[in-house]
């Protein structure tokens, strides 16, 4: 963002302070013994989604700490709904995102299925289920103290637009954007992003055919879209018609670029 707006004096430093952090977690919190950042959910997720994990690690860190996430509904590892948003992020990005969708619809599940009508800004599905204000604690306050609709708990609206709908932007002010929808396992999924340039809307369904992907890109938008595929020679389909595209992800994708406004729909053929 530094260099976007010219900064390159902030932006190197931040840059070299990041490398620093990075450096540190290294040597300071990595054990060498299991290839992690310690036995807990969060120290974990925090090195992946910082990049101070390298993807040579995800392995082990997925085999040791992130693979235990949502297998026992019960205990000690629990964590505030605000922190989970970054373990769930860390699952998909270490490549297990329908781990993470069993996990949020356990978790934030879990308060929907006690009566929630909002996500809350503290849970845990050990409190008692009789009166759910008396367990929600925070801050050494319980019950109505707490806020029980709280933005920072709202952590499944953004990993769906970023790994079911696939809208992660590339450039300043969403100027770039790649779209890689992943259902999961989900029939369907539709959304639209807010950027300066208006909506950016994805609608992404399971059919005979395959995979069928609907986007409606604003002006000042250029969108990469990966499209899956059933084979390396099949042919990306946009508004009827075969257009040019980039094999990706071992011939399971095949990317195709968006370069003026309008509506488009994409299947493979």
């Amino acid at each position: 963002m530094l260099r976007e707006v010219g900064d390159t004096a902030n932006a190197e430093k931040y840059e070299a302070r990041a490398a620093t952090v990075k450096a540190a977690a290294e040597k300071y919190l990595l054990d060498p013994a299991t290839g992690t950042f310690g036995p807990r959910w969060q120290t974990n997720a925090a090195a992946v989604v910082s990049g101070a994990a390298e993807p040579e690690q995800y392995g082990a860190i997925w085999d040791h700490v992130l693979s235990n996430v949502g297998h026992v509904k019960y205990n000690a590892f629990i964590i505030s709904p605000y922190y989970n948003y970054y373990v769930i992020r860390a699952m998909a990005e270490t490549g297990h995102r329908k781990d993470a969708l069993a996990w949020i619809r356990q978790y934030w599940g879990g308060m929907l299925a006690e009566g929630a009508t909002s996500f809350w800004e503290a849970y845990d599905p050990s409190w008692y289920k009789e009166d759910f204000h008396a367990s929600l604690q925070a801050d050494n306050r319980s019950g109505y103290f707490v806020s029980l609709a709280h933005g920072w708990s709202s952590g499944p609206t953004a990993w769906l637009m970023e790994e079911v709908l696939g809208i992660k932007p590339t450039g300043a002010g969403f100027n770039t954007v790649d779209i890689r929808p992943d259902l999961v396992d989900l029939k369907w999924a539709k959304g639209a992003e807010p950027t300066p340039h208006g909506l950016l809307k994805v609608d992404v369904r399971h059919e005979a055919a395959g995979v069928a992907i609907a986007v409606d890109v604003p002006e000042g938008v250029v969108a990469r879209v990966a499209v899956p595929v059933g084979s390396s020679g099949a042919h990306v389909m946009v508004n009827g018609t075969a257009r040019d595209a980039t094999s990706a992800e071992n011939g399971t994708r095949r990317i195709v670029t968006l370069t003026s406004a309008g509506h488009y729909a994409l299947s493979a053929q």
